[in-house]
C-alpha cells in the first residue's frame, strides 16, 4: 500500500515525517511531498498512491494546489469538503452555525480602502473590542489583533494595506481579514479526532492578555475528555466530515466555543503533555483505509 503525506514545506515536514515512520513500522510505503515543490500544473503526479493525507493549511497556493488532489483517484484524508470549507474561517463559522455549534459572531471584510465604511458598520454590529484575524492561515496567530476601538480599526487596516501595496504579502492571504467578537474564555481546548471520536485532549489556560495558543509545549496540559467535549466534537464531525481532525474550541462560561478547525499542526507538545502517540494513530487509520481500497480493487 502506498500512502504519501502532503505538507506545507520542507520547513513545516517534521511531523509529516514522524507520521511517515509509523506508517513504514506499519508496513505501508510512504512518501512525503511538499505543496511548495509540487508542480501546479502536474494532475498525474498523485494518482500512483492508494491514500494521501493532506496537511495542508489555507495558505492560497495550497488551494491551487488542492483542485489537483481532488482531480485524482486517490483517497484523499481529510476529504475536500473539510478542507475547503474549514480553511476559509469565514465559511466555517457559517457552516458550523448551520449545524447549531457555537462560532463567535463574525464579519468578512476587505482591507482595500474603498470599503472603509462597511467595515466600520459590521464593527460596530460585533461590538468593541473584537478580534482581527486572517480569512485563511494565521501562522500560530500572527497577524490577528485585539481591536479596542474605531480608531485603532483603522490604523490597522491602513498598515494592512500599505504592505499588501508593498508586496510584503509572501503567503497571498492578507487581502481579506475576519472581524469576530472578542471570546471571554479561561482556556483553549485542543482536541484530536478520527471520525468523529474524540482520541485525545489538551488545554492552554488564558494567563495573560486576550490570545492563548494550543502550541506551545509549556502551555499544554492533559484535559479530561467530558461527555460534552465529546458531543461537540461529534457535532463539527457532522458538519464537516473531516476524518482526522485536530479542533481548538474556547472554554467559556456558557460553554464550548469553535474556534478553529486545523490541519497541519504538529502535535509533539500535544503528546508531551498527554503522552498519547498522535502519529501512530494517525498512520494506523491511514493503513486501514489503504487496506480497504486495495481489498475493493
Amino acid at each position: 500500500m502506498k500512502i504519501a503525506i502532503v505538507n506545507n514545506s520542507r520547513k513545516f515536514a517534521q511531523y509529516g515525517m514522524k507520521i511517515k515512520g509509523e506508517l513504514e513500522k506499519l508496513g505501508a510505503e510512504a512518501t512525503v511531498l511538499f505543496s511548495d515543490e509540487l508542480q501546479l500544473t502536474n494532475f498525474l503526479q498523485f494518482d500512483r498512491f492508494d491514500v494521501i493525507f493532506s496537511r495542508l493549511s489555507g495558505l492560497k497556493w495550497t488551494f491551487e494546489l488542492y483542485h489537483q488532489l481532488v482531480s485524482c483517484e486517490s483517497r484523499i484524508i481529510p476529504c475536500p469538503f473539510y478542507f475547503l470549507h474549514s480553511q476559509n474561517k469565514y465559511l466555517m463559522t457559517v457552516i458550523a452555525q448551520q449545524h447549531g455549534i457555537s462560532v463567535p459572531k463574525t464579519a468578512l471584510i476587505s482591507i482595500q480602502s474603498e470599503f472603509l465604511e462597511e467595515n466600520l458598520q459590521a464593527a460596530n454590529q460585533i461590538k468593541y473590542p473584537l478580534v482581527m484575524k486572517p480569512l485563511y492561515s494565521s501562522l500560530q496567530g500572527k497577524d490577528a489583533f485585539l481591536i479596542q476601538d474605531q480608531h485603532e480599526l483603522e490604523h490597522r487596516l491602513c498598515i494592512l494595506q500599505e504592505r499588501m501595496n508593498a508586496s510584503r504579502d509572501l503567503i497571498g492571504t492578507r487581502d481579506y481579514f475576519l472581524l469576530q467578537e472578542r471570546i471571554v474564555y479561561d482556556k483553549i481546548i485542543r482536541s484530536f479526532v478520527i471520525e468523529g471520536e474524540t482520541k485525545d485532549a489538551a488545554s492552554a489556560e488564558l494567563k495573560d492578555g486576550w490570545k492563548c495558543s494550543a502550541c506551545g509545549a509549556s502551555l499544554l496540559k492533559k484535559q479530561e475528555i467530558s461527555s460534552e467535549l465529546r458531543a461537540f466534537n461529534r457535532s463539527i464531525f457532522a458538519a464537516f466530515r473531516g476524518e482526522v481532525m485536530i479542533l481548538d474550541a474556547f472554554n467559556t462560561k456558557e460553554g464550548l466555543i469553535l474556534n478553529e478547525c486545523n490541519t497541519a499542526c504538529g502535535l509533539q507538545n500535544m503528546q508531551s503533555a498527554t503522552g498519547k502517540n498522535h502519529a501512530h494513530e494517525i498512520a494506523t487509520y491511514l493503513t486501514r483505509e489503504a487496506k480497504q481500497i486495495i481489498r475493493k480493487r
